[in-house]
């Protein structure tokens, strides 16, 4: 089953550095058409929360553009409550991967089994992914290990990380 990425889109925002200018619609807009062309490398299932709290809306606004769901908190409600609700109610929360900046989201994630990583993390890994798309450098890596002059392998190693880490690792190596 693929990772489910619910991501704070405000957090991301200033991860980013975007809130400068107060244009906050051409920001989401660029922030959208980045995770939608992180989607087509990773092809996780990517759903984005603004804070829509300020607004005269009473019912969550929902949209999907280039394949990110996006969702827009009602009045009152803050991109943080939508978030805790989505991975409160999910099934199989373990595949969620929350990315916040919010130490309080971030904590009560990981008490449902979700696996949390930072908006600066998460930022830095989306422009690695966007760098290393292209096969080349995987076919570089394959010649090596064909030829045997480079091999990375170990056997054994006697300080094994413990079960839950190498979950949390396996889900951040995805990313």
């Amino acid at each position: 089953m693929p990772a489910k990425l619910v991501i704070d889109g405000y957090n991301l925002i200033g991860a980013y550095g975007l809130m400068r200018n107060r244009d906050l619609q051409n920001e989401r807009d660029t922030l959208i058409k980045k995770l939608s062309d992180y989607k087509k490398i990773k092809k996780f299932d990517i759903t984005i929360v603004f804070d829509g709290w300020r607004s005269n809306n009473l019912f969550e606004g929902y949209d999907r553009t280039g394949g990110v769901s996006i969702i827009y908190s009602r009045t009152g409600e803050s991109a943080d409550e939508v978030i805790k609700k989505i991975v409160k109610g999910g099934q199989g929360r373990e595949n969620f991967i929350v990315v916040t900046s919010d130490r309080e989201v971030a904590d009560f994630c990981n008490r449902y089994n979700a696996t949390v990583v930072s908006s600066g993390e998460f930022k830095d890994k989306m422009e690695l992914a966007s760098v290393f798309q292209t096969d080349d450098f995987s076919k570089d890596e394959d010649s090596f290990q064909e030829s045997g002059k480079l091999s990375t392998k170990k056997k054994g190693n006697p300080r094994r990380l413990s079960k839950e880490e190498r979950k949390i690792r396996s889900k951040l190596k995805k990313l």
